[in-house]
């Protein structure tokens, strides 16, 4: 049975982008990366959560701080407590062992919360982000893990929305940004011609997901491009629905737009 709530709503922007290093005051810069969705909480009988996996691969001790936002940019208690009972915290310092691993958990009250996340890290730590969707009993429903790619001004992926399927995409201009970001999007037929557009403007701080047919109307059935451009750079993930599996598309970067 296909959920009433849509998963793209939830998880949208599922994924960690590394921005320029900031300065830690010590020998090895920070390294700033946003997830752009953070979510944790019961919806329709089934609970969400977010898994931030870390693996040192140095041989020194290092740690990666982990903070939680509300949409707009407010701290959200979102991460779990490191102890009992457990009361859920807007940051957190995990602390991994050279060659070790660490773990940072969504946490929360008795119904469902959707922020944004940032972890700070320290020497080479790498990032896994994980998502899963369990039923009542615990038993998974779906999961998804993504790999970190960079803020972009440019992008282009391919698109579908047909009654099974959708392709939707989440954006996020980071805290910190120059500014605000107007976000031209444009829809190409397979034959290349233009379908539709739309332009989304972006405060600093703000994140956005939409399905293609949320933006443009008259895509009931649709197969083509999408290429998105920005004032200022963003990060950009598009995803595909088909009923409640949410599953990430590859992405084209900047170079490869003329």
């Amino acid at each position: 049975m296909i959920k009433r709530i849509s998963v793209l709503a939830v998880f949208a922007l599922f994924f960690a982008i590394p921005t320029r290093p900031v300065n830690s005051g010590g020998a090895s810069p920070a390294r700033s990366f946003w997830i752009g969705q953070f979510a944790h909480g019961p919806a329709d009988g089934d609970v969400f959560s977010t898994t931030i996996n870390f693996i040192n691969l140095s041989t020194t001790t290092s740690f990666a701080t982990v903070r939680t936002f509300a949409d707009n940019g407010d701290p959200l208690n979102l991460l779990r407590g490191t102890t009992a009972p457990f009361d859920p915290v807007s940051e957190r310092v995990i602390e991994v062992a050279g060659r070790g691993a660490g773990t940072a958990l969504s946490g929360g009250i008795d119904r469902l919360q959707i922020g944004f996340a940032q972890v700070e890290t320290v020497n080479a730590i790498g990032i896994e982000v994980i998502f899963d969707l369990r039923d009542a009993s615990g038993n998974i429903i779906t999961a998804t893990n993504v790999r970190p790619i960079p803020l972009v001004t440019a992008l282009s992926f391919f698109g579908r929305i047909t009654p099974s399927t959708k392709t939707g995409l989440a954006i996020l201009l980071p805290p910190g940004s120059d500014g605000p970001s107007d976000v031209d999007l444009t829809l190409f037929n397979s034959d290349g011609t233009i379908r539709g557009a739309d332009m989304l403007n972006l405060q600093v701080g703000q994140k956005t997901s939409r399905f293609l047919d949320e933006l443009v109307d008259g895509l009931a059935n649709f197969t083509g491009s999408v290429e998105i451009r920005s004032d200022e750079p963003i990060s950009v993930l598009p995803l595909r629905q088909e009923g409640i599996v949410l599953t990430t598309q590859d992405a084209f970067p900047p170079r490869q737009l003329n």
